[in-house]
């Protein structure tokens, strides 16, 4: 009978040892999957990031095909199911600046050649002009191109001063507006004085 009972117990023993080696190997298994899992995904997201360089230096270039390119590399990134939330957060945003950024480049571009057509056209001194000027200004501001926006808001100045005295509130409100660019701007672009 004791050899009966043995046996039985050495047999639960090897079956539990067994079992629990099966346990163990499933778990490492497991384990490397997931890891594995983790290494591939960190692999995808580090393409995704590199694309993302990619097509943003491409919506950021001065050619216009490139730009669209740029564009709508970036739309279909967007929508890849490796962007997070934060990615897709992101990604609207920069596609929103590069748009309005692209935009007030083009809008720079007409008021320039507005400006200069007034000039030629109209002369200095007609208030088509004047207006012309003010706009390329502020343009030239939202840009961040304070040097020139300075120099245009400084020929507005002079014109509405000229045509419309010095204490015309238009005139004033230029001198404020030169004003806060300056003092807004000056850190920014200006070089001490040596």
């Amino acid at each position: 009978m004791a050899t009966w009972w043995q046996a039985a117990v050495s047999l639960l023993v090897g079956l539990m040892t067994a079992s629990g080696a099966y346990l163990g190997v499933r778990h490492t298994v497991r384990g490397a999957d997931r890891a594995t899992a983790q290494r591939e995904l960190a692999a995808r997201r580090e393409e995704w990031r590199q694309r993302f360089s990619l097509a943003a230096e491409y919506a950021l270039d001065d050619s216009p095909q490139k730009r669209a390119a740029g564009m709508a590399m970036l739309a279909k990134l967007r929508g890849s199911e490796l962007a997070r939330e934060d990615d897709v957060a992101l990604l609207d945003e920069f596609r929103n600046r590069t748009r309005r950024a692209v935009r007030l480049a083009e809008v720079e571009d007409s008021q320039r050649s507005l400006v200069k057509v007034r000039r030629r056209v109209l002369g200095d001194d007609h208030p088509d002009t004047v207006r012309a000027v003010g706009d390329l200004a502020a343009t030239l501001e939202k840009r961040e191109n304070f040097p020139e926006a300075e120099e245009w808001l400084r020929v507005l100045v002079k014109l509405r001063e000229r045509l419309l005295g010095e204490d015309h509130p238009e005139t004033q409100q230029a001198r404020t507006t030169l004003a806060n660019l300056v003092r807004r701007s000056a850190p920014q672009w200006r070089q001490p004085p040596r």
